[in-house]
């Protein structure tokens, strides 16, 4: 009894240690959505992976296009760029890190720059087309907003390496109101090979 009490403390210390073990993982990912000339998205981040099913992440978004826009009776052409660093809470379902359905939520903070024109048209039912009218006219639509973000997707081990497929949303308040600002459908790749499994016979 006395050798047990004696050998619980160095147990537990073991016992807590292999769960608090947390892996800090840089990971980084691509992301594809809206119909403009460039939908490629880029995010670069770091996630700290432990046995627990909620961990911590932080990251940057970046995404860098050309667009062309009929909306509002308006023909607008012009350059978007935007940064957004973010923190953010990741849920993973699974058993082991790095598998299983994943969630997160995020709060970062978008620096986005819009460049542009804006011109009226008309719909011309004769050749079924748009005309415009009007000059075209010069605009600046930058803005800086918090930007919340949400995404849901599933992890999977390729090669032992921690992948991501999933969908990723960004809001944000722009010049005309809270939008959807960025997000696609991607994919995230850690850099961290996990040791391969033991199997018991």
């Amino acid at each position: 009894m006395g050798l047990i009490l004696a050998l619980l403390p160095s147990i537990f210390a073991q016992t807590t240690n292999e769960k608090q073990k947390p892996l800090l993982v840089p990971y980084a990912a691509v992301y594809v959505g809206g119909c403009v000339s460039n939908p490629f998205q880029f995010t670069a981040g770091v996630q700290k992976m432990t046995k627990s099913h909620f961990n911590l992440a932080a990251d940057i978004h970046y995404w860098n296009t050309n667009y062309e826009c009929y909306c509002d009776d308006e023909y607008s052409k012009g350059r978007w760029s935007s940064i957004t660093p973010s923190v953010r809470l990741v849920f993973n379902s699974g058993r082991k890190m790095g598998n299983g359905f994943v969630a997160s939520v995020g709060l970062g903070y978008m620096f986005a720059r819009d460049r542009g024109t804006e011109q009226p048209y008309i719909m011309d039912e004769t050749n079924s087309g748009t005309t415009l009218t009007g000059e075209a006219i010069n605009g600046k639509w930058d803005f800086n907003s918090l930007a919340p973000s949400a995404s849901i997707g599933v992890n999977v081990r390729i090669l032992r390496l921690p992948v991501t497929f999933d969908y990723i949303l960004y809001m944000a308040k722009s010049t005309e109101g809270w939008m959807p600002a960025a997000g696609g459908i991607g994919i995230k790749v850690g850099f961290h090979q996990f040791q391969k499994s033991k199997k018991h016979k």
